[in-house]
């Protein structure tokens, strides 16, 4: 399994399709291909995810 990150696409997409589409295009390409591959957001971990938010606490009685 091959790891994907954001630097890796875009060196693929400079490297490959450069000479063939316009800056824009490329551009457009590596957003498009890092939104397919959920790259744009930061992994969340699954036990954060899972854990239920801490309540508030009722300071104002003794």
């Amino acid at each position: 399994m091959r790891i994907m990150d954001r630097k890796t696409i875009e060196n693929y997409f400079e490297k490959e399709w450069a000479s063939l589409v316009s800056p824009d295009t490329t551009n457009t390409l590596i957003e498009i291909t890092c939104k397919a591959y959920k790259l744009n957001k930061p992994e969340i971990p699954g036990f954060v995810k899972k854990t239920e938010p801490q309540k508030p606490q009722d300071l104002g009685k003794i």
